[in-house]
């Protein structure tokens, strides 16, 4: 019963997330648009460089601390250096930036505020999930793509601008989840203020560096272009595309969200075993979504954004074939951090950047306004990716079946 309850606030929330998206598309225009998903972009950067490796370096610690106490003390020790230095590396990133004139100083707070409540929300939704309070964490997903509507459209009532209040409402939504998760967490989740554990920052650094340089050459791949074509002076080009292709991605992110909330937790259990059925699961599943879009997404486009988009439908199935990349390469990723080999993941990550760059430096050069060269480019950089970490696994796999 808990969990058909877990997966209907999950289907709820995407029915909101695509209102959301239908929200920003109404009232930002494509140049506006191309401005706002490059601030988001800057913001996964910082998120890439030290947050997403440090979600995964704590969620694949605390696998061993299931029915013990929390070790709260240690979690908040580590957690303010890791903010130290996400905050350094902002200023470092920032300021020159800044000083180019393609930021503004409240950009780089925005930024970094979405980097943050993103980091904490899914850090926290993360380790709840793992503990079995899948239901609320559902709750707190739907409540999430709630907030982002209401004070998307609360914030443009007040007068902020369409590209601030885009961000803001992001930044709110993750800022109340946050708070609500912590609170769940104080009432239900036993604990304890020793900083004895295995949780130690230069431990953090020296294991998850590769996932670091990894997520940093992901971000680079599929977010690259979004601040490329905004300092080139296309952001209609970016604007549109993502736009569109994030149709697909929401969807398929939504459904993938469902998925690996519900079957993550057993790859983890199972110390990395049940990787192979994960990802044979989860290739089924971005069939169906791709199946659906294919039938129904010119009509999803029209009902959720405007029909100058209508000629642009295909560009949803970029955004499913990427999402499906990001479901498998992050799985991989769980898969070697577990396994205290994720060394293995630089290269191909490697492999992905240059294919991508390869892939957008030819857009650039013979048609800067193909949206779907572009798309094309992308999607063959996470394929990839995504062949290199299986056979790596495979052999990974084979390798120590062996040896036992």
């Amino acid at each position: 019963m808990k969990t058909n309850l877990s997966i209907f606030l999950r289907i709820l929330s995407i029915a909101l997330q695509l209102a959301y998206v239908k929200s920003y598309t109404h009232y930002l225009t494509v140049t506006e648009l191309g401005y706002a998903f490059y601030l988001t972009a800057l913001s996964y950067a910082i998120n890439a460089l030290i947050l997403v490796p440090a979600d995964f370096y704590q969620q694949a610690v605390l696998t061993s601390y299931r029915d013990e106490l929390f070790p709260l003390g240690s979690i908040i020790s580590l957690n303010k250096k890791i903010l130290l230095l996400a905050i350094i590396l902002a200023a470092i990133l920032g300021t020159p930036i800044c000083m180019s004139g393609k930021l503004s100083p409240f950009d780089l707070v925005l930024i970094f505020g979405l980097a943050a409540f993103l980091y904490f929300s899914t850090s926290l939704r993360n380790y709840l999930n793992n503990r079995g309070h899948n239901l609320f964490t559902g709750a707190m997903l739907f409540l999430e793509a709630g907030i982002k509507v209401l004070s998307f459209l609360l914030l443009l009532v007040l007068g902020t601008s369409h590209i601030n209040a885009f961000v803001l409402s992001t930044i709110i939504a993750f800022l109340i989840e946050v708070l609500l998760l912590a609170v769940f967490f104080y009432l239900r989740v036993p604990f304890a203020w020793d900083e004895t554990t295995d949780l130690h920052f230069r431990s953090l650094l020296k294991t998850s560096s590769p996932v670091s340089f990894s997520a940093l050459c992901n971000w680079l791949q599929l977010q690259g272009y979004r601040i490329i074509y905004v300092w080139l002076g296309l952001p209609e080009i970016a604007g549109l595309y993502a736009a569109v292709s994030n149709l697909g991605l929401m969807g398929m992110n939504a459904s993938s969200t469902v998925f690996s909330q519900m079957l993550l937790p057993r790859v983890y259990a199972s110390k990395g075993s049940y990787i192979f059925q994960y990802l044979k699961y989860a290739i089924l599943l971005s069939l169906v979504v791709l199946l659906g879009y294919l039938a129904f997404g010119k009509v999803l486009l029209l009902v959720l954004t405007k029909k100058q988009f209508e000629p642009y439908a295909i560009l949803m199935i970029f955004g499913v074939l990427i999402e499906t990349g990001n479901l498998l390469i992050g799985a991989a990723s769980t898969y070697f951090t577990i396994k205290q080999t994720a060394s293995h993941l630089v290269a191909a990550n490697i492999a992905g950047l240059l294919a991508a760059g390869l892939g957008i430096s030819a857009c650039l050069i013979w048609r800067p306004h193909s949206y779907y060269l572009l798309g094309a480019a992308l999607v063959f950089s996470q394929l990839v990716v995504c062949v290199i970490l299986f056979l790596t696994a495979k052999r990974s796999a084979s390798s120590e079946a062996a040896y036992i």
